[in-house]
């Protein structure tokens, strides 16, 4: 009976988005808006029934959206459309994805929770930064699903086996993924997000922002988002102290050598190496982002290395996200080339040019927060708004790194629906939580950090540009 509903409401969305084309398709265009980018507004409002009801993949929704293109005026020809699907960041997210298995691949995850337990698992305070701390770091140099997924599946795991506090697990499978979402803002590798707006600033305005240069203020940002989340949640969740017989348990469930294995020393030496030629990209412009995360890619399956295996790439690389984030490049390609994305600049722009720019900037962050509050994935958004966000802040003549950092931090951090995001569905589902509980975390932090970031980055993003190729 459950699927039967469920057919009848996928059908019907799907209906109603078809109706969406078609009439969309009849009406006059607006004052100054080309049939084109008129028809790239309307598929992009097609797309958000069709991701937000899932009626398909998400990315097979996408491909239907991009292949219309031409046919309603809004591309040259569908060979038009495949050029702007496969840019440096497809491959970078396709390197990344192989690094991040590597990694999850060794002892290191396992050896990074023990440390911190070991040392901050006194009580419950410094054991719920253990888990955070262990997830913030993964989702560092990970996917943050795939930084989630491990250490969820740990705190799941706990919750099973151990009588916890229920104040105690519900904190728990909150700050995880909160804690996955500001670990990616980090560095440029830290999250496909941070790729696709850099990606986006390149195609738009021909700027260049190196790894050292993101990294400036991209690090600090992201240590206060997840030091500033975590306070607010213990101060408002309370979580109580898990009694010492369970915090010896804990620490004999995860009790592992410290000692290094050959892989790990040969983990830490690539990723060291990486990290080396992505800092000299600063200076050296071929060891940009991507090429330097290509190298990675094949060494590590080079014969006589063989970190990984075809097996082991295909089953921790989303393929599924790699595809969608092509198909949105070439829908927003076309919304440039039509003039869509110029046209509502204009429109959002009407009345703001009398403004002070820190009251745009809180206004446009807020928005940000509003809209991926109930937009699933950080690339969906950030693929649309970046153009518009940068020329927008351009009229302004704010810092550039001002608003990439900004992107990053909302495009990623979705901390008001709890059936958003995938981070959320890991831990959501076991029902330790409500939509309430998130709420009452979410909407503070993100009104103080708005605020916050409204003071800290205008300095920070100045700093960042000293690094600039």
């Amino acid at each position: 009976m459950q699927g039967n509903r469920t057919f009848v409401k996928r059908l019907v969305v799907l209906l109603v988005g078809i109706a969406v084309l078609v009439v969309g398709y009849y009406l006059p265009e607006p004052e100054g808006l080309t049939p084109g980018g008129k028809m790239t507004i309307v598929i992009l409002v097609y797309l958000f029934l069709m991701w937000s009801f899932d009626v398909m993949p998400k990315w097979v929704s996408a491909f239907t959206g991009i292949i219309i293109l031409p046919f309603v005026g809004a591309a040259d020809s569908l060979n038009a459309v495949y050029s702007g699907f496969v840019n440096s960041t497809f491959f970078f997210l396709l390197a990344v994805f192989g690094i991040a298995t590597m990694v999850h691949k060794s002892d290191l995850p396992s050896k990074l929770m023990y440390f911190f337990i070991e040392r901050f698992g006194d009580n419950s305070r410094k054991l719920m930064f253990a888990f955070g701390a262990t997830t913030w770091v993964l989702s560092a140099f990970m996917s943050d699903l795939a930084s989630c997924a491990i250490v969820a599946g740990i705190a799941a795991a706990l919750a099973k086996d151990f009588d916890l506090p229920k104040s105690f697990t519900k904190c728990l499978m909150i700050v995880i993924p909160l804690s996955s979402m500001t670990g990616g803002i980090s560095m440029p590798i830290s999250s496909a997000t941070n790729a696709t707006i850099m990606q986006k600033l390149e195609m738009t305005t021909g700027e260049h922002i190196s790894f050292l240069q993101w990294t400036a203020a991209g690090l600090p940002v992201g240590i206060l988002a997840f030091v500033s989340v975590l306070m607010l949640t213990l101060f408002i969740l309370k979580p109580e102290d898990l009694s010492a017989r369970t915090i010896d348990a804990l620490k004999e469930r995860y009790a592992v050598s410290m000692k290094l294995s050959s892989y790990d020393k040969k983990v830490i030496a690539i990723i060291g190496v990486m990290l080396v030629l992505w800092v000299s990209g600063s200076w050296v412009k071929v060891f940009d982002t991507t090429f330097v995360a290509l190298l990675g890619l094949v060494f590590i399956f080079l014969p006589g290395v063989d970190m990984i295996t075809w097996e082991d790439y295909k089953k921790e690389t989303p393929f599924d996200l790699v595809l969608l984030i092509g198909a949105l490049f070439s829908l927003t390609t076309a919304m440039v080339d039509t003039g869509a994305l110029d046209w509502i600049m204009n429109a959002t722009l009407m009345g703001f040019g009398s403004w002070n720019v820190y009251v745009f900037y809180l206004v446009m962050s807020t928005l940000l927060v509003c809209i991926r509050g109930v937009l699933p994935g950080g690339p969906l958004l950030v693929a649309m708004v970046t153009p518009t966000v940068i020329a927008m802040g351009a009229a302004f003549e704010m810092p550039t790194m001002l608003l990439l950092i900004t992107l990053s931090v909302w495009g990623q951090v979705s901390a008001l629906v709890p059936f958003v995001d995938g981070q959320w569905l890991m831990t959501y589902t076991y029902g330790y939580f409500d939509a309430r509980d998130l709420l009452k975390v979410g909407i503070p932090w993100s009104i103080a950090f708005v605020a916050l970031l409204a003071i800290i980055m205008p300095p920070l993003g100045s700093f960042a540009h000293l690094f600039a190729v």
